[in-house]
């Protein structure tokens, strides 16, 4: 049942309150505040950088529509497959990204996308369930990861892959184009 307690005391303690209220100072410059409201002011700003991320959100959700939109018209077919396939700018979440685009496809679809997310190359692949008996995705994917220096898998309809080298992306995506091109003929 110790206990510990640390504790500063004359000039130290003085020097101490004032580097706070300095701070304080600071701070409400910074917001066009005073120190009285600051508290107050800190929770508005608060507030409305949460809503102005909302929009955000919504905006990029709108922009990711439009381009699932115009991924599925620009697929190729293949003996009477879409495929969509392609390199992708600024995508967060491949996989969530490219589930959304999977499951707007219908059937008769394979899809292979890649992007490179926090300075890593990343790869999505998704197989209809009428062409996973030609084409398994966690396969696919972990050839193209393995082409850019990391790995991958997943099940025979959705996997994923990761690299190290955003250099090879592109190189290990037209691999990956090749790879399914042949398997779907």
């Amino acid at each position: 049942g110790v206990r510990r307690i640390e504790a500063i005391t004359g000039l130290e303690a003085f020097n101490r309150a004032l580097k706070n209220e300095n701070i304080l100072n600071e701070a409400s410059v910074m917001l066009n505040s005073n120190v009285d409201t600051l508290k107050k002011d800190i929770h508005i700003i608060k507030e409305k950088v949460k809503s102005l991320e909302k929009e955000l959100q919504n905006s990029k959700l709108k922009n990711q529509s439009g381009l699932i939109d115009e991924l599925i018209s620009n697929a190729e077919l293949i003996n009477s497959t879409k495929f969509i396939f392609n390199n992708l700018p600024d995508i967060a979440d491949l996989k969530e990204f490219g589930t959304k685009v999977y499951d707007k496809c219908n059937e008769n679809s394979i899809v292979l996308l890649g992007t490179i997310n926090n300075k890593k190359p990343v790869v999505f692949c998704a197989v209809s369930s009428d062409n996973t008996s030609k084409i398994h995705a966690g396969n696919i994917v972990r050839e193209i990861g393995q082409f850019m220096g990391g790995g991958g898998g997943g099940k025979p309809h959705l996997a994923t892959a990761g690299g190290k080298d955003i250099f090879k992306l592109t190189e290990a995506l037209e691999f990956g184009r090749k790879k399914v091109m042949d398997l779907i003929k």
